[in-house]
């Protein structure tokens, strides 16, 4: 890998967790729980037409979810 491919994984990196902050800040703000997310999920992975496999996906927000949850209030 060159370091300019290097440096654009690292910032794509910070850019994956910049957003995934930003998901958990909105939710903190919200009152109520945010409708089911299975079907936002499954609403997600019908439009999804990049190489990531689909349990991939499912995996990935499972976590990301699981840990929202955790945190927030």
């Amino acid at each position: 890998m060159t370091p300019a491919e290097q440096h654009q994984l690292r910032a794509l990196d910070r850019a994956i967790l910049d957003l995934v902050d930003e998901r958990l800040r909105l939710l903190q703000e919200v009152e109520s729980r945010p409708p089911s997310g299975t079907a936002a999920l499954e609403d997600l992975l019908r439009r999804h037409t990049g190489g990531f496999p689909a349990g991939g996906v499912r995996e990935l927000f499972g976590v990301i979810d699981r840990h929202c949850s955790e945190i927030r209030p």
